[in-house]
Protein backbone atom coordinates (compact mmCIF):
# COMPACT_ATOMS: atom_id res chain seq x y z
CA UNK A 1 0.00 0.00 0.00
CA UNK A 2 1.20 3.55 -0.90
CA UNK A 3 1.91 6.30 1.47
CA UNK A 4 0.56 9.71 0.32
CA UNK A 5 3.38 12.18 0.99
CA UNK A 6 1.66 15.56 -0.59
CA UNK A 7 -1.24 16.24 -2.58
CA UNK A 8 -1.53 20.51 -3.36
CA UNK A 9 0.24 23.09 -5.35
CA UNK A 10 3.72 23.89 -5.31
CA UNK A 11 5.47 27.02 -6.10
CA UNK A 12 8.60 26.93 -8.00
CA UNK A 13 11.35 29.73 -8.62
CA UNK A 14 13.10 29.43 -11.54
CA UNK A 15 15.60 32.62 -10.76
CA UNK A 16 15.84 35.29 -9.83
CA UNK A 17 13.16 38.07 -11.63
CA UNK A 18 11.21 35.18 -13.76
CA UNK A 19 7.92 34.39 -12.63
CA UNK A 20 7.56 31.63 -10.19
CA UNK A 21 5.55 28.28 -11.96
CA UNK A 22 2.83 26.76 -10.11
CA UNK A 23 2.06 23.22 -10.47
CA UNK A 24 -0.17 20.37 -8.81
CA UNK A 25 1.72 17.86 -7.20
CA UNK A 26 0.61 14.33 -5.76
CA UNK A 27 4.09 12.32 -4.11
CA UNK A 28 3.39 9.10 -2.77
CA UNK A 29 6.44 6.66 -1.02
CA UNK A 30 5.18 3.15 -2.78
CA UNK A 31 5.56 -0.22 -0.71
CA UNK A 32 8.68 -1.25 -1.87
CA UNK A 33 10.33 2.06 -0.20
CA UNK A 34 10.55 4.20 -4.16
CA UNK A 35 8.22 6.85 -4.60
CA UNK A 36 6.12 8.56 -7.69
CA UNK A 37 5.42 11.91 -8.36
CA UNK A 38 2.04 12.99 -10.60
CA UNK A 39 2.94 16.93 -11.86
CA UNK A 40 -0.30 18.34 -13.56
CA UNK A 41 -0.13 21.97 -15.62
CA UNK A 42 -2.83 24.27 -13.49
CA UNK A 43 -4.66 26.91 -14.89
CA UNK A 44 -3.31 30.38 -13.73
CA UNK A 45 0.30 29.14 -13.99
CA UNK A 46 2.70 32.05 -15.60
CA UNK A 47 5.54 30.39 -15.70
CA UNK A 48 7.10 27.24 -18.39
CA UNK A 49 4.34 24.78 -18.50
CA UNK A 50 5.00 21.39 -16.84
CA UNK A 51 6.50 20.04 -19.68
CA UNK A 52 8.97 22.65 -20.44
CA UNK A 53 10.52 22.83 -16.96
CA UNK A 54 9.96 19.47 -16.19
CA UNK A 55 13.68 18.66 -14.96
CA UNK A 56 13.70 21.89 -12.68
CA UNK A 57 10.51 21.20 -11.23
CA UNK A 58 11.53 17.28 -10.68
CA UNK A 59 14.77 18.88 -8.80
CA UNK A 60 12.61 21.14 -6.80
CA UNK A 61 10.35 17.99 -5.36
CA UNK A 62 13.83 16.33 -4.81
CA UNK A 63 15.34 18.50 -2.85
CA UNK A 64 11.79 19.93 -0.93
CA UNK A 65 11.52 16.25 -0.08
CA UNK A 66 14.74 14.31 0.31
CA UNK A 67 14.59 11.82 -2.32
CA UNK A 68 16.75 10.01 -4.58
CA UNK A 69 15.74 10.49 -8.58
CA UNK A 70 16.86 7.46 -9.26
CA UNK A 71 13.88 5.73 -7.31
CA UNK A 72 11.72 8.39 -8.33
CA UNK A 73 9.35 7.49 -10.67
CA UNK A 74 7.54 10.48 -12.84
CA UNK A 75 4.56 11.13 -14.64
CA UNK A 76 3.30 14.42 -15.90
CA UNK A 77 -0.56 15.37 -17.23
CA UNK A 78 -2.05 17.89 -19.17
CA UNK A 79 -5.55 17.38 -17.74
CA UNK A 80 -9.08 18.04 -20.02
CA UNK A 81 -9.39 21.72 -20.16
CA UNK A 82 -5.67 22.69 -21.45
CA UNK A 83 -4.15 22.66 -24.39
CA UNK A 84 -7.74 22.43 -26.22
CA UNK A 85 -8.30 19.08 -24.52
CA UNK A 86 -11.48 18.35 -23.93
CA UNK A 87 -12.76 14.41 -24.39
CA UNK A 88 -9.49 13.27 -22.06
CA UNK A 89 -6.44 14.38 -20.76
CA UNK A 90 -2.83 13.61 -21.58
CA UNK A 91 -0.59 11.35 -19.48
CA UNK A 92 3.15 10.60 -19.79
CA UNK A 93 6.02 9.38 -17.60
CA UNK A 94 8.81 11.19 -17.79
CA UNK A 95 12.56 9.24 -18.14
CA UNK A 96 15.88 11.13 -17.54
CA UNK A 97 18.22 9.62 -19.27
CA UNK A 98 22.11 11.29 -20.13
CA UNK A 99 20.69 13.12 -22.72
CA UNK A 100 17.94 14.50 -20.78
CA UNK A 101 14.36 13.56 -19.80
CA UNK A 102 12.27 11.74 -22.49
CA UNK A 103 8.57 11.49 -22.59
CA UNK A 104 7.06 7.67 -23.01
CA UNK A 105 2.84 8.17 -23.33
CA UNK A 106 1.29 6.84 -20.63
CA UNK A 107 -2.15 6.54 -18.73
CA UNK A 108 -4.03 7.06 -15.48
CA UNK A 109 -4.09 2.76 -14.85
CA UNK A 110 0.02 2.41 -15.39
CA UNK A 111 -0.33 5.43 -12.53
CA UNK A 112 -2.84 3.66 -10.28
CA UNK A 113 -1.15 0.08 -10.58
CA UNK A 114 2.06 1.06 -9.49
CA UNK A 115 0.72 3.08 -6.53
CA UNK A 116 -1.90 -0.06 -5.31
CA UNK A 117 -4.65 2.26 -5.23
CA UNK A 118 -6.86 5.07 -6.86
CA UNK A 119 -5.21 8.16 -7.88
CA UNK A 120 -6.15 11.17 -5.57
CA UNK A 121 -8.22 13.86 -7.39
CA UNK A 122 -7.82 17.87 -7.71
CA UNK A 123 -10.33 19.85 -6.65
CA UNK A 124 -12.82 21.29 -8.96
CA UNK A 125 -12.14 24.33 -11.13
CA UNK A 126 -13.26 26.98 -8.85
CA UNK A 127 -11.45 25.88 -5.60
CA UNK A 128 -8.66 24.74 -7.84
CA UNK A 129 -8.31 28.04 -9.38
CA UNK A 130 -9.02 30.05 -6.12
CA UNK A 131 -5.64 27.98 -4.58
CA UNK A 132 -3.64 29.21 -7.92
CA UNK A 133 -4.69 32.85 -7.64
CA UNK A 134 -3.96 33.06 -3.78
CA UNK A 135 -0.55 31.77 -4.85
CA UNK A 136 -0.34 34.90 -7.25
CA UNK A 137 -0.77 32.58 -10.14
CA UNK A 138 -3.20 33.80 -12.90
CA UNK A 139 -3.04 34.69 -16.22
CA UNK A 140 -4.34 37.78 -17.97
CA UNK A 141 -4.70 39.45 -21.52
CA UNK A 142 -4.46 43.57 -22.31
CA UNK A 143 -7.99 43.98 -24.14
CA UNK A 144 -7.97 47.32 -27.04
CA UNK A 145 -9.90 48.70 -29.39
CA UNK A 146 -9.45 50.47 -32.74
CA UNK A 147 -9.97 54.32 -32.49
CA UNK A 148 -11.12 55.20 -36.01
CA UNK A 149 -11.41 58.74 -37.84
CA UNK A 150 -13.27 60.19 -41.08
CA UNK A 151 -9.14 60.79 -42.38
CA UNK A 152 -8.99 62.60 -45.55
CA UNK A 153 -8.18 60.97 -48.47
CA UNK A 154 -5.68 63.25 -49.27
CA UNK A 155 -3.34 62.13 -46.31
CA UNK A 156 -2.99 58.94 -46.95
CA UNK A 157 0.30 58.26 -47.38
CA UNK A 158 2.15 56.22 -50.49
CA UNK A 159 2.04 52.67 -50.81
CA UNK A 160 5.07 50.74 -49.50
CA UNK A 161 3.98 47.39 -51.02
CA UNK A 162 0.94 46.64 -53.23
CA UNK A 163 1.18 43.01 -52.99
CA UNK A 164 0.14 41.38 -55.83
CA UNK A 165 -1.23 44.34 -57.54
CA UNK A 166 -0.90 43.88 -61.45
CA UNK A 167 -0.68 47.40 -61.61
CA UNK A 168 2.18 48.01 -59.36
CA UNK A 169 4.21 44.94 -60.15
CA UNK A 170 4.03 46.24 -64.02
CA UNK A 171 5.57 50.25 -63.15
CA UNK A 172 8.07 48.50 -60.61
CA UNK A 173 9.12 45.88 -63.89
CA UNK A 174 9.27 49.29 -66.36
CA UNK A 175 10.54 51.85 -64.11
CA UNK A 176 14.22 51.27 -64.43
CA UNK A 177 15.28 53.33 -61.05
CA UNK A 178 12.69 52.36 -58.76
CA UNK A 179 13.67 49.67 -56.55
CA UNK A 180 11.92 46.06 -55.61
CA UNK A 181 8.73 46.04 -53.40
CA UNK A 182 10.72 43.80 -51.32
CA UNK A 183 13.75 46.24 -50.33
CA UNK A 184 14.40 46.56 -46.47
CA UNK A 185 14.59 50.20 -47.14
CA UNK A 186 11.01 52.08 -45.86
CA UNK A 187 11.79 55.22 -47.85
CA UNK A 188 12.59 53.75 -50.86
CA UNK A 189 9.34 51.84 -50.90
CA UNK A 190 7.24 54.78 -49.86
CA UNK A 191 8.61 56.47 -52.69
CA UNK A 192 8.00 54.08 -54.46
CA UNK A 193 4.60 54.28 -53.76
CA UNK A 194 4.40 58.09 -53.97
CA UNK A 195 5.99 57.69 -57.80
CA UNK A 196 3.38 55.41 -58.86
CA UNK A 197 0.40 57.03 -57.68
CA UNK A 198 1.95 59.68 -59.93
CA UNK A 199 1.72 57.64 -62.70
CA UNK A 200 -1.18 56.71 -62.23
CA UNK A 201 -3.78 57.86 -65.16
CA UNK A 202 -8.01 57.42 -64.50
CA UNK A 203 -7.53 54.95 -67.68
CA UNK A 204 -5.08 52.80 -66.29
CA UNK A 205 -7.11 52.83 -62.55
CA UNK A 206 -9.86 51.33 -64.43
CA UNK A 207 -7.99 47.95 -65.43
CA UNK A 208 -7.60 47.22 -61.86
CA UNK A 209 -10.38 44.86 -60.01
CA UNK A 210 -10.04 46.72 -56.74
CA UNK A 211 -11.32 49.81 -57.95
CA UNK A 212 -14.55 48.76 -59.33
CA UNK A 213 -16.78 49.78 -57.20
CA UNK A 214 -18.52 53.16 -55.74
CA UNK A 215 -15.47 54.29 -53.36
CA UNK A 216 -16.20 57.32 -53.08
CA UNK A 217 -20.06 56.18 -51.86
CA UNK A 218 -18.24 53.43 -49.69
CA UNK A 219 -16.30 56.31 -48.27
CA UNK A 220 -19.23 59.06 -47.66
CA UNK A 221 -21.10 56.38 -45.88
CA UNK A 222 -18.10 55.46 -43.60
CA UNK A 223 -17.69 58.94 -42.23
CA UNK A 224 -21.46 58.53 -41.94
CA UNK A 225 -21.14 55.59 -40.17
CA UNK A 226 -18.72 57.04 -37.76
CA UNK A 227 -20.68 60.70 -36.84
CA UNK A 228 -23.87 57.94 -36.41
CA UNK A 229 -21.87 55.30 -34.22
CA UNK A 230 -19.14 57.17 -32.57
CA UNK A 231 -15.16 56.87 -33.17
CA UNK A 232 -14.99 54.34 -30.45
CA UNK A 233 -17.36 51.35 -30.97
CA UNK A 234 -17.56 47.60 -31.30
CA UNK A 235 -16.56 46.25 -35.03
CA UNK A 236 -20.44 44.29 -34.80
CA UNK A 237 -21.96 47.93 -34.32
CA UNK A 238 -20.10 49.33 -37.37
CA UNK A 239 -20.57 46.29 -39.22
CA UNK A 240 -24.58 46.26 -38.68
CA UNK A 241 -24.71 49.69 -39.59
CA UNK A 242 -22.92 49.26 -42.74
CA UNK A 243 -25.25 46.16 -43.44
CA UNK A 244 -28.05 48.44 -43.25
CA UNK A 245 -26.64 51.19 -45.39
CA UNK A 246 -27.99 52.13 -48.91
CA UNK A 247 -25.72 50.44 -50.89
CA UNK A 248 -25.52 47.43 -53.15
CA UNK A 249 -24.83 44.25 -51.91
CA UNK A 250 -20.68 44.72 -53.35
CA UNK A 251 -20.39 47.87 -51.91
CA UNK A 252 -21.75 47.17 -48.55
CA UNK A 253 -19.52 44.36 -48.07
CA UNK A 254 -16.30 46.83 -49.63
CA UNK A 255 -17.91 49.28 -46.47
CA UNK A 256 -18.03 46.34 -43.91
CA UNK A 257 -14.52 45.89 -44.45
CA UNK A 258 -13.32 49.27 -43.59
CA UNK A 259 -14.27 48.53 -40.24
CA UNK A 260 -14.43 44.55 -40.17
CA UNK A 261 -10.90 44.51 -41.31
CA UNK A 262 -9.53 48.13 -41.45
CA UNK A 263 -7.57 50.64 -43.12
CA UNK A 264 -4.41 51.31 -40.47
CA UNK A 265 -2.58 54.40 -40.58
CA UNK A 266 -0.17 54.95 -37.77
CA UNK A 267 3.04 56.29 -37.49
CA UNK A 268 2.93 57.51 -40.81
CA UNK A 269 2.39 54.23 -43.09
CA UNK A 270 0.53 51.31 -43.12
CA UNK A 271 0.09 48.03 -40.88
CA UNK A 272 -3.04 46.82 -43.10
CA UNK A 273 -5.27 48.33 -46.23
CA UNK A 274 -3.22 49.67 -48.69
CA UNK A 275 -4.77 47.91 -51.50
CA UNK A 276 -8.21 49.79 -50.39
CA UNK A 277 -6.55 52.67 -49.80
CA UNK A 278 -5.12 53.05 -53.22
CA UNK A 279 -8.65 52.64 -54.68
CA UNK A 280 -9.77 55.58 -52.48
CA UNK A 281 -6.86 57.95 -53.14
CA UNK A 282 -8.41 57.82 -57.42
CA UNK A 283 -12.15 57.99 -56.28
CA UNK A 284 -12.74 61.19 -55.67
CA UNK A 285 -13.57 60.71 -52.53
CA UNK A 286 -12.84 63.25 -49.49
CA UNK A 287 -13.09 61.52 -46.29
CA UNK A 288 -12.86 57.62 -45.39
CA UNK A 289 -12.86 55.97 -41.99
CA UNK A 290 -9.86 54.57 -41.43
CA UNK A 291 -8.07 53.37 -37.73
CA UNK A 292 -5.65 55.30 -36.49
CA UNK A 293 -4.77 55.28 -33.21
CA UNK A 294 -5.94 52.04 -30.22
CA UNK A 295 -6.91 52.47 -26.97
CA UNK A 296 -6.81 49.81 -24.09
CA UNK A 297 -9.14 49.02 -21.76
CA UNK A 298 -7.60 46.80 -19.58
CA UNK A 299 -6.61 43.51 -18.64
CA UNK A 300 -9.18 40.77 -17.81
CA UNK A 301 -8.67 36.63 -16.97
CA UNK A 302 -7.19 34.59 -19.59
CA UNK A 303 -6.97 31.64 -17.69
CA UNK A 304 -8.31 28.15 -18.97
CA UNK A 305 -11.18 25.90 -17.29
CA UNK A 306 -9.66 22.94 -15.60
CA UNK A 307 -12.31 20.32 -16.95
CA UNK A 308 -11.09 17.22 -14.92
CA UNK A 309 -8.81 14.89 -15.57
CA UNK A 310 -6.13 15.70 -13.71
Amino acid sequence: MSRRIHHGLIAVTFGRGSRQGIYWLRLYELSSGNHLAVLTEVPGNQAESVTNAISRIVGYVVRRFNLDIRTLSVFQIWPRGSQNLLKRSEIDRVLFEASGPRWKNSNRAAIERLLGQPLDALPAHLELHASVLALGGGRTREVSRDVFEGLPVEDFPPPHDLFKCPLFERWITSTPSSKAPESDDANSENENGRRFWEAMTAESVKTCPRHRADWRAIADTSVQILDLVGDRADAEDYIAAANDSHLGPKDKRWLASLFADPIIVIGGGYTNGQHRACALRFSGAHRAAAVVDTESLGEVPDDWEYLGGG
